[in-house]
């Protein structure tokens, strides 16, 4: 799947996140690519930390699912995500 104009990537994880709990990848991987056009927000979302205003939108359970703490207010995309 590919998710443009992601900027730093929070699309694409959601989009990743939810196919999971769809049932998606669960038995073959599936790859979710974000682009953009700034390849400093693009290098940002490589590393996959995000401040907690990011996930405002994600159920607690979704949140301790797929992150991890990565600081004060910050959090990290868990392998294999």
């Amino acid at each position: 799947m590919l998710s443009a104009g992601c900027s730093s990537g929070e699309e694409a994880y959601t989009v990743r996140f939810r196919a999971h709990d769809l049932g998606f990848g669960l038995h073959q991987p599936i790859r979710v690519d974000g682009i953009d056009v700034d390849p400093v927000r693009v290098n940002l979302g490589c590393h996959a930390i995000y401040r907690s205003r990011s996930l405002r939108v994600m159920h607690a359970a979704q949140v301790e699912r797929y992150l991890e703490p990565a600081g004060t207010e910050r959090f990290q995309v868990r392998a294999p995500f």
